[in-house]
């Protein structure tokens, strides 16, 4: 029997109007009893003696508004929600440790997971039951609905508490040794190859990507794939990264209008998105193209990564220099609307001859050019895709290239202004700590492959923004920062994405005042979140509560690994300074991973990537002389167009020796003096110095074709 519903009783109960979340003040109005994580819910639970409904999604989430108008604004099910249950909202986004132990769960009793994440847990926060998107009516015999699922979890926790402890502990059980692994005694040098076989084994030779529908852009493949294809003179490599890049441009998903990725294809040729547009893509995204460019020179792929870049800059960026967290999949209360278009549409705002331009380049018909994902139908709208390059349908039309990329662009500018009109999804308008840090880092990255300062300059701001918005004078990070307030303390993840940001700076502008911060921010993730039994770290600090105990991170997902990240760091940082602690941090990485990889050898490419570069030709650089001695910038640049080969540069000069002396001692003998010189080590062994930037080209062209023994 369904519980009475009052109105005005309801609405004073939703605690979530004093949050800052974007997400939870979506539900602010839900009549639904809603409470923030914290004591508060948890001890009402204990007092009036209620499971826990713990609903965990995103502010720019589809699915998550779908089972908000379905289920959470109906008074049917917030009637149940208010009687039998305590009901918490969790923006995954503030709260990444939670999201991961429920996560866990979902899979482990599932086999997959998503958002919106759906549980039951007990009082003392031990989940019993776990899902993602549930509608609000059964849908056969295998898909119960809200309106019959939630009086059954009522009553086995009311009455059966021996099965509820039965699968508590059967669930911690399973999550601490998921995520608490002992390191592996497995041969690592067949870490990266066994990675690599996994890619070819799940890659899409038409279409580029890997495994099937929906589709992911998983830039870590890539950049693995290109480090793999380098070090291992495989072409086969190139070619994945190559044709997932291509299609990846050309398809839907990537907004062929105002730039930047959608989350992810629904179908396999890249068409069809989910269209909201995460930071952390971008950023990942960012950094591929770019890097894909350093490696195979190719327009596209330097055209695309500026585009990203511009996008972000455009749409992402906050008045203070910060990164927004993402942007909405829904405006009017249609998933797409903001990006999608009618025929009509197009043919009232251009010429016969644009319109037709149009329709042939983006593949736009009357009926619409892709199936509604609930439906199966067409609905009359277009996603904007490209069927080919730009370059073939320059010469069906008989157009010089140049001329018609000149019209294309006019063309998009137009229909850019006229999209500009419509109502604009959401923006998630939070700063993450962590979000950003890998944003700066990709900003960093790009300006050194693709040799645009200002991309540096970007990075470099935002940097300064961030360490002073999101550092506290005792040397505390917080992790999230919205309408002028921090909070959260910071998780692993904000302190190593601080050190990887620090990182990627000094790599790009040589400044050892950025080594120097991440030094100092490695040193700080490991003072608070390292395993000191087995090594790896935990995604949060011995006091920082979290469901099922403290866990780790180490497979990669839409993004790298905590894990992957961290090793990466220790790895980079190894050969920056020559200190062997960090070589012994990386190597710890590497066999925790390895952990998943004797099952799973795909699992994390980002951290396979060290493994891959430590077994090909490791080049490490120290330039040294006067800092306006042309030679030395001619040295620099030639160290920047071998970039792609992931070498490390040191530029000794009379500024800069008193810092990079204590941070790198194998440093310490190189003499600074009237003429430049250049000392190109190989596998830690340095040749004699040379003295020109001929002889240093020379240097670096011989040691990259050398095939790794």
């Amino acid at each position: 029997m369904t519980p009475d519903y009052k109105p005005c009783e309801v609405l004073l109960k939703n605690l979530l109007w004093s949050e800052k979340s974007p997400y939870l003040l979506q539900h602010a109005s839900n009549p639904v009893h809603w409470m923030p994580w914290g004591e508060e819910a948890f001890s009402r639970a204990k007092k009036e003696n209620k499971p826990l409904f713990v609903s965990i999604g995103y502010a720019t989430c589809h699915w998550c508004h779908v089972m908000e108008k379905e289920s959470f604004e109906d008074l049917e099910i917030a009637a149940l929600l208010n009687e039998y249950f305590v009901s918490i909202k969790v923006d995954r986004e503030e709260r990444p440790d939670i999201d991961s132990a429920m996560m866990t769960v979902c899979q482990m009793l599932n086999g997959h997971g998503g958002w919106p994440l759906t549980l039951a847990l007990t009082p003392d926060k031990e989940p019993f039951f776990a899902a993602t998107y549930i509608a609000k009516y059964t849908r056969g015999q295998n898909r119960p609905g809200l309106l019959d699922l939630l009086p059954i979890l009522q009553e086995t926790f009311q009455q059966n508490p021996e099965r509820i402890l039965e699968i508590t502990s059967k669930i911690k059980e399973n999550a601490i040794r998921i995520h608490n692994p002992m390191p592996a005694e497995v041969p690592l040098r067949y870490f990266d190859s066994a990675c690599a076989q996994h890619l070819i084994d799940t890659y899409d030779t038409v279409y580029g990507g890997f495994g099937s529908a929906p589709k992911f852009p998983t830039p870590q493949n890539l950049l693995f794939l290109l480090d793999y294809g380098e070090q291992k003179k495989d072409q086969a490599s190139f070619k994945m990264a190559r044709t997932t890049l291509k299609w990846m441009r050309y398809g839907g998903m990537y907004d062929q209008i105002g730039y930047g990725f959608h989350r992810y294809s629904t179908d396999r040729a890249w068409k069809v998105p989910h269209f909201e547009k995460m930071l952390y893509d971008q950023a990942f995204l960012l950094l591929a193209y770019s890097k894909a460019f350093a490696h195979l020179q190719r327009r596209l792929t330097k055209h695309t990564a500026l585009e990203i870049a511009a996008y972000v800059a455009r749409e992402l960026t906050s008045a203070e220099g910060l990164f927004y967290s993402a942007i909405d999949a829904d405006s009017e209360g249609e998933e797409g609307k903001f990006y999608t278009w009618a025929q009509s549409e197009i043919r009232s705002h251009f010429s016969v001859t644009e319109s037709a331009l149009i329709e042939e380049i983006f593949d736009i018909r009357p009926e619409g050019n892709y199936l509604e994902e609930q439906t199966g139908y067409p609905n009359g709208t277009n996603v904007l895709y490209l069927s080919d390059g730009i370059n073939s349908f320059s010469e069906k039309l008989g157009m010089n290239k140049e001329d018609f990329q000149i019209l294309l662009e006019e063309l998009r500018e137009k229909m850019l202004t006229i999209r500009s009109q419509r109502t604009r999804p959401l923006t998630d308008d939070k700063i993450l700590t962590d979000w950003n840090g890998y944003m700066i880092y990709a900003l960093a990255m790009a300006s050194l492959y693709l040799d645009e300062e200002k991309l540096l300059k970007s990075a470099e701001r935002t940097w300064n923004s961030l360490e002073f918005v999101m550092t506290g004078p005792d040397g505390l990070v917080y992790h999230r920062y919205r309408e002028q307030e921090r909070a959260i303390e910071g998780f692993a993840c904000d302190v190593v994405a601080l050190s990887l940001a620090a990182l990627g700076l000094y790599e790009a502008g040589q400044d050892p005042v950025y080594l120097q911060r991440a030094v100092y921010y490695l040193d700080l993730a490991e003072a608070k979140f390292l395993d000191k039994n087995i090594g790896g770290l935990f995604m949060t600090s011995e006091d920082q509560e979290t469901p099922l105990g403290r866990q780790k991170e180490s497979i990669d997902s839409a993004i790298p690994s905590l894990n992957s990240i961290y090793g990466w760091i220790c790895y980079r940082l190894f050969r920056l300074t020559g200190e062997l602690r960090y070589r012994e941090s990386w190597d710890q990485t590497l066999r925790l991973a390895a952990v998943y990889a004797e099952k799973s050898p795909g699992v994390a490419p980002f951290l396979a990537r060290t493994h891959t570069l430590h077994q090909g030709v490791e080049i490490d650089i120290v330039l040294s002389g006067q800092e306006d001695d042309p030679v030395l910038f001619q040295m620099r640049e030639v160290c920047r167009s071998f970039a792609y080969t992931e070498q490390t540069v040191h530029v000794l000069t009379p500024s800069t020796e008193t810092q990079l002396r204590q941070l790198s001692p194998f440093i310490r003998q190189m003499q600074i003096d009237a003429t430049a010189k250049a000392y190109l080590c190989v596998h830690h062994h340095c040749e004699l110095p040379v003295t020109s930037a001929e002889e240093l080209y020379q240097q670096l062209s011989t040691s990259v074709m050398q095939t790794p023994s």
